[in-house]
């Protein structure tokens, strides 16, 4: 076994009505309540959105926005509001925080977007040339860097295949990458056997959460759930060190709490993460649980 481990819409209108984006930088004045949103910044002062204002703090969701929005623009039908809440998802300007719920960026804290390596982007596409009906997961090791005090050094490729299928990738990289790619192993196998370059198959756990723009890439929310339960990954860091990381993530990045927790209940680690996050951080978690 050690052997064979080592071998291893339609296009939108340009002249969008004024009267939805004077609405649009309303709404984003209420919900966020700062100062520097990217909207409102290209507006006049304009009144607060009074009945999001009494929402949820920070948060609305999209028949408050819908609401809202027709107010400004009652021939604003449906299709048209779902082309632009998708607008705002895309541009990065508005980002989900939990199920239908919602807030607008800013400056300070946006969503996620990791740059991937030359070799990962590699793999993800020979993966998806030669098998374009496999769902599978990119994660680089040294992404947590970011996150932590003490850099990682050496990288490690993880590829999270979906169940049953994990052999198929593993048949097809290791005659592209000879010696560097492993499969299934523990992470005493990893420590032993790592050399640079590697990469690491392992199953990918159900209704794990997809990429945003790339379905294969790591979403920052799954990123935190394995950094707790993951052992090799964990063993990269300090334990002292994780109250931090989550601390980083929340202050850095839109976090959408409802998909963290499912996925922590996914990999069992709802109580640790719930509790660590309680007892270890400063971080107030406003929609878990509620969505």
């Amino acid at each position: 076994m050690i052997n064979k481990a080592a071998a291893n819409p339609a296009n939108c209108r340009n002249d969008i009505d004024i009267g939805v984006l004077q609405s649009y930088n309303r709404i984003n004045k209420a919900a966020v309540n700062v100062s520097n949103c990217r909207n409102a910044r290209e507006g006049d002062e304009m009144k607060v959105n009074k009945t999001i204002q009494k929402k949820r703090n920070d948060y609305f969701n999209r028949k408050e926005l819908h609401s809202y929005l027709r107010e400004e623009n009652p021939e604003l039908s449906e299709s048209s509001f779902k082309v632009k809440l998708q607008e705002f998802l895309n541009k990065g300007e508005i980002a989900r925080v939990g199920r239908n719920a919602y807030l607008f960026c800013d400056d300070d804290k946006g969503v996620y977007n990791y740059e991937y390596g030359d070799l990962a982007k590699k793999v993800a596409n020979n993966i998806i040339i030669k098998y374009p009906k496999i769902d599978f997961r990119i994660f680089e090791l040294v992404q947590l860097n970011e996150l932590i005090n003490h850099q990682i050094a050496h990288n490690t490729l993880f590829i999270s295949v979906e169940n049953n299928l994990g052999e198929f990738v593993f048949e097809l990289l290791k005659d592209i990458y000879p010696g560097k790619v492993m499969i299934y192993p523990t992470s005493e196998e990893i420590h032993r056997y790592w050399s640079k370059g590697m990469m690491v198959i392992e199953k990918l756990t159900t209704e794990s959460p997809r990429g945003a723009k790339q379905f294969w890439t790591t979403r920052i929310e799954k990123l935190l759930v394995d950094a707790v339960r993951d052992d090799y990954v964990r063993s990269n860091f300090s334990e002292a060190e994780l109250p931090g990381i989550f601390e980083n993530a929340f202050e850095r990045y839109v976090i959408d709490e409802s998909m963290l927790r499912r996925y922590a209940m996914r990999r069992t680690a709802e109580k640790k993460l719930l509790k660590m996050i309680a007892e270890e951080t400063n971080i107030k978690l406003k929609i878990w649980g509620k969505y």
